[in-house]
């Protein structure tokens, strides 16, 4: 065996240089995780821009429907006003006819109120779903925590002391 100096040198400078390895590839794998996560963060955020433009597109498609369906309300509105003034009609035909063309409206515009709640609860559940994904993504990173120098010396002194009690004396 050689001499205890020696190999207690040795194994302090063994210990130290196997922490300052194991310190090293625990920060380059955080450094790594991190890049990562701002990647996945930035798209993320792209994704959710997306989502919230898709809403406002529907939004105004479901308000340009809303006007046609007005439009066409008084256009029909219009005609049989005209219709009825240009036979000489009056009374409960008209009213009527002017009320069930008021009823088709307000079914209409029930209709795409409806889609559009489901539309907005269907975009707020994907929403979600999308944030919660890369929110899983990011936690799932590998991660290491920098060890700590004292396991380290314990090794190193276990060793020396093995190597002092059963060197010759």
């Amino acid at each position: 065996m050689c001499n205890p100096v020696a190999y207690a040198a040795f194994t302090i400078g063994s210990q130290v240089i196997q922490y300052q390895n194991d310190k090293a590839a625990a920060k380059d794998t955080n450094n790594r995780s991190s890049i990562a996560a701002e990647g996945m963060r930035k798209e993320a955020i792209y994704s959710d821009n997306a989502l919230i433009r898709k809403q406002s597109i529907k939004t105004d498609q479901l308000s340009l429907d809303k006007y046609n369906v007005k439009l066409k309300a008084d256009q029909k509105k219009g005609e049989v006003n005209l219709g009825l003034f240009e036979k000489g009609l009056a009374g409960n035909v008209f009213g009527s006819l002017l009320g069930d063309i008021s009823r088709q409206q307000g079914t209409a515009f029930n209709t795409i109120d409806i889609n559009y709640e489901n539309f907005v609860r269907g975009m707020a559940d994907e929403r979600l779903a999308t944030n919660r994904k890369y929110g899983n993504q990011i936690n799932n990173l590998p991660r290491a925590y920098e060890p700590s120098f004292l396991g380290y010396a314990i090794k190193a002194g276990a060793q020396i002391a093995g190597s002092y009690a059963f060197a010759p004396s």
